[in-house]
């Protein structure tokens, strides 16, 4: 009987199982927005109700591995635990606890969008297998090809659902129906794209990743939003610069990754052309330059509000709230207190829900307490992951977790200027998973 049991367990907590929810969850949320948009004509509510549902499924599967199917501790279990604590702190003491049930802002984050969130990270934690982990890179790489062609026709003014924002006909915002969230996705798939590429081990592998990583940058580019640029390059400094290291630390290896190193210079050659080839087509490139010229501008004149377009103003909404409420913050999805509460606001007067900085976005709606652990999840995953990187013996899990390791910190960079958006976070936080799993290995148990 408890042979059967256990195999009952592995079936239903195993590695398998995990992967499996990520996957179906990375694919149904964007299935879910495409079959809005092209059969009923509408958007942005079936892939929140998609996700709620894997938010419901997550918590099951997380809970029942803990309790009937442990397999050790792991540093990722107390985060797991304290994210869902600050969470629920936050919406228990929120200023407006009544926001959060209000379906109709388009940008809400309910309760459960966290759920899922940290689930998909749980979730990541567990595989091991770095052939499963593959399965995982191989759906980031499906999906930066398939929004990345509906980005494609974008530019060219040919849509699934016309953009409830009205853009200019060549900016690409896939399945999102915002430029600058899309562009936030699609530092996740450049990143994803050009690892796979110059990882590559054979001539059909490079050529079918190549091309996806030419979509997937191509479409970065054209959502032209200035954040997704900042992410790029920081991908590709990350690259060339673990490449370096790489070939000093590792003598033994040197010559494979001076190959990997030529091969990402190969890889810029083509993304230089997509960018020029993009900027002078693209008639929203001129505007950002002259948003950038805007930014310096302003710098050199101390008007740090106009910063990002406007940008600085909401930041400074936000740090001017932050003293009131630094505990427990203001609350979950909760970010426009900050503008009422102040004297001189009135109905009708402008005020954001997104700070357009994760990073304060958390601060000041869930407080310092809560910024502290989630900062700390973010430095101990990079360090451990560089460390799995430098002294790994399992040359394929030292590959996966590099690649990984690429798309987090372009999305790191990304999220200081980023609008944060449940159907992008949830590939992040899975992202904060995939780069450190349990391991089983002997090759990496000393990580």
């Amino acid at each position: 009987m408890s042979g059967k049991r256990t195999k009952i367990l592995n079936l239903i907590f195993g590695e398998k199982t995990f992967c499996l929810y990520l996957i179906t969850c990375m694919i149904g949320v964007p299935l879910a927005e495409f079959i809005q948009e092209m059969f009923f004509r509408s958007y942005l509510s079936g892939e929140r109700i998609v996700f709620s549902v894997f938010g419901v499924i997550g918590l099951f599967l997380c809970c029942g591995k803990m309790a009937l199917h442990p397999t050790g501790k792991h540093w990722s279990d107390f985060f797991f635990f304290s994210l869902h604590l600050f969470m629920f702190i936050s919406l228990v003491y929120s200023c407006d606890i009544a926001r959060i049930l209000r379906p109709g802002e388009q940008t809400n984050e309910y309760p459960i969008f966290f759920v899922g969130y940290y689930c998909m990270m749980f979730a990541g934690f567990q595989l091991s297998s770095v052939k499963l982990r593959r399965l995982v890179l191989y759906t980031f790489l499906g999906l930066a090809f398939s929004e990345g062609i509906l980005a494609v026709f974008q530019t060219y003014g040919k849509v699934v659902m016309p953009v409830m924002w009205g853009y200019t006909n060549t900016q690409a915002y896939g399945l999102t129906q915002n430029s600058n969230i899309f562009g936030g996705l699609s530092v996740l798939f450049v990143g994803a794209s050009v690892g796979a590429f110059v990882f590559s081990k054979t001539r059909t592998s490079r050529i079918i990743t190549g091309i996806i990583s030419m979509i997937a940058l191509y479409a970065s580019y054209n959502a032209m939003s200035r954040l997704t640029w900042v992410g790029d390059i920081t991908i590709l400094l990350t690259f060339v610069i673990s490449l370096l290291i790489m070939i000093k630390k590792d003598p033994k290896n040197a010559a494979q990754y001076k190959k990997n190193l030529a091969m990402l210079g190969i890889w810029v050659l083509f993304a230089a052309a997509v960018v020029v080839f993009s900027s002078f087509k693209n008639e929203s490139f001129a505007l950002r330059m002259n948003h950038i010229k805007s930014d310096m501008e302003s710098i050199e004149t101390g008007n740090y509000n106009a910063l990002g377009s406007d940008r600085g103003y909401i930041w400074s909404m936000c740090m001017q709230s932050f003293p009131k409420h630094w505990v427990t913050g203001v609350g979950l999805d909760n970010l426009r207190w900050c503008y009422s509460e102040r004297r001189e606001w009135f109905p009708g007067m402008y005020a954001s829900n997104q700070a357009h900085n994760e990073y304060i976005q958390v601060l000041c709606t869930q407080g310092v307490f809560a910024f502290i652990n989630y900062f700390t999840l973010l430095i101990i995953s990079v360090v451990k992951a560089v460390k799995r990187v430098l002294i790994n013996d399992d040359e394929e899990d030292r590959r996966m977790t590099w690649n990984y390791l690429l798309m987090f910190a372009g999305f790191a960079v990304a999220m200081f200027f980023l609008f944060r958006a449940f159907n992008v976070e949830m590939y992040f936080f899975a992202v904060i998973g995939l780069m450190n799993p349990r391991v089983h290995n002997s090759a990496v148990k000393k990580i």
